[in-house]
C-alpha cells in the first residue's frame, strides 16, 4: 500500500475525530509552542500547552479545512500503558511525556500517527515491530486506537543499531555500515 493513495481513509477518520470533538485546528508555530518552555520528559520535543487550545467543539465536515494543522486533544495527567514484547509494561503520562499531537498536517497529509493507526486497523495488523525510539509514538497511537474504539496491535520495540559515534543508523540518511555492503 502507498499512503499517498489512501488519503480518503485518513480524511474519513479525521472527520470522525472532528465530529466527536477530539481534534481541533491549530495555527500555532513551533516558536509559539516553544515559548511556553514545556519540554517532554521523554525525548526532546516541546509539549503543546493546554493554554493554547481552543474551546472544545464538535466540527461538521464543512468546517474541517484540510489545509490546516489538526491536533488531537489529549487528557492531561492521563496514563497511557501498553505491554511491549521486549521492554514489558510501558507507561507514559500525558502532559509530561507527550501532549496534544498533530493528526493532520497543513500540507494536506495525515500525520504518521493517524496514518499508521488507520492502516493498522484496516489491514488488521496484529503485531508491530519498530525501533525503541518510537515508544512515545506508540503511546500516542494507543490514544488514537482508544478514541476510535479500535483494538491496538501488540508492540515490540527493538534496540537501536548505532554507529561508532552513538548515532542511530538510518536508511533515510543512508548511513549503513560497510559490513552490510562489503567493501
Amino acid at each position: 500500500y502507498n499512503q499517498s493513495e489512501r488519503a480518503e481513509k485518513y480524511v474519513s477518520t479525521l472527520l470522525k475525530l472532528a465530529n466527536k470533538g477530539l481534534v481541533y485546528p491549530c495555527a500555532k508555530s513551533r516558536k509559539e509552542i516553544q515559548a511556553f518552555e514545556i519540554k517532554a520528559k521523554v525525548g526532546n520535543e516541546y509539549l503543546f500547552p493546554q493554554e493554547l487550545r481552543p474551546i472544545q467543539k464538535h466540527y461538521e465536515k464543512a468546517e474541517v479545512d484540510l489545509n490546516t494543522n489538526w491536533r488531537f486533544r489529549t487528557q492531561w495527567d492521563e496514563k497511557v500503558s501498553f505491554v511491549d514484547g521486549r521492554k514489558g509494561k510501558q507507561t507514559f503520562e500525558v502532559g509530561k511525556d507527550f501532549a496534544d499531537f498533530l493528526v493532520w498536517r497543513k500540507d494536506g497529509f495525515a500525520s504518521y500517527e493517524l496514518a499508521t493507526v488507520v492502516d493498522d486497523h484496516l489491514m488488521e495488523i496484529s503485531e508491530i515491530v519498530r525501533g525503541e525510539d518510537l515508544l512515545v509514538s506508540s503511546a500516542r497511537q494507543c490514544v488514537l486506537f482508544a478514541a476510535l474504539n479500535w483494538a491496538p496491535p501488540q508492540f515490540y520495540h527493538c534496540e537501536l543499531v548505532l554507529d561508532q559515534k552513538g548515532r542511530k543508523l538510518s536508511k533515510s540518511q543512508r548511513n549503513l555500515p560497510r559490513l552490510f555492503f562489503g567493501n
